[in-house]
């Protein structure tokens, strides 16, 4: 069996429970899963098991961490890392999508605002990818120069990465608000993407994989919905099969 290793760093860190995600990895993943401690910012320092035991691994999933350090040991290592982000941008931007089509507005007319971008760098891209061709970046440090509320204001939809959202205008100038701190699962695209990460030679979550579950995600969603509705067992194999085509057309292009 395939084997997926969980890293829990330090708690204040983790964006999810580790042992959360070991469950969900093994229930639906089809994965052997198991929890690694270690410390992401001391690499190779002190007791060297943990890190062998990622070396080791068909996948590794962080929970949690710095963006970059997914980056860092997918170099270190040689093994496919995927991190909470990248799980976490599959969902919200499929959120995105699915909104802009109860809109109305298809992604390369509709304008979207990124709010806290530097959080969740893969965003930025897959939305590119997605076809949102009107993208706007925007980050804290921005806030005296161009206010948040003055960059969005025309805007059909404002990705708020950060919990920076300040509008108090009339609703009837609101951009519709997505938060990464909503009431969706960021782990819905996890065991299916995993297993497709762990199951393929190679591989690693590029944005064109990222995207193919996003897409995955989309045909799953009725009308009336933002998210699917289905059993998770299936939404975890339609998730696995697009990520591995997408997987293996990638390895056909540059192998060819």
């Amino acid at each position: 069996m395939l084997v997926a290793t969980v890293v829990a760093g330090d708690e204040a860190d983790d964006a999810l429970p580790a042992v959360r995600c070991a469950a969900v990895i093994e229930r639906l993943g089809g994965l052997a899963a198991r929890v690694v401690d270690l410390d992401l910012r001391s690499p190779f320092r002190g007791d060297p098991a943990p890190w062998a035991r990622l070396a080791e691994s068909d996948a590794v999933f962080l929970p949690g961490g710095r963006p970059g350090d997914a980056e860092r040991i997918r170099d270190l290592l040689g093994v496919p890392v995927l991190s909470w982000r990248d799980t976490a941008a599959t969902v919200l931007v499929a959120q995105v999508l699915t909104t802009l089509t109860r809109l109305g507005h298809p992604p390369r007319v509709a304008r979207v605002v990124i709010a806290g971008a530097e959080t969740m760098p893969v965003v930025e891209p897959l939305l590119l990818a997605a076809g949102v061709r009107d993208l706007t970046v925007w980050n804290l440090a921005d806030a005296a120069a161009f206010p948040l509320r003055d960059i969005a204001a025309d805007a059909h939809i404002v990705l708020d990465l950060d919990a920076l959202w300040p509008w108090t205008g009339p609703a009837d100038l609101d951009p519709v608000v997505i938060t990464a701190r909503g009431d969706h699962d960021p782990l819905i695209t996890l065991p299916g993407l995993l297993r497709a990460l762990a199951g393929t030679p190679g591989a690693q979550p590029h944005i064109t994989v990222l995207h193919a579950c996003v897409l995955a995600l989309v045909m799953a969603t009725g009308a009336d919905h933002h998210l699917p509705r289905i059993p998770a067992d299936e939404l975890a194999d339609r998730t696995a099969d697009a990520a591995t085509g997408a997987l293996r057309a990638r390895s056909r292009r540059f192998d060819g």
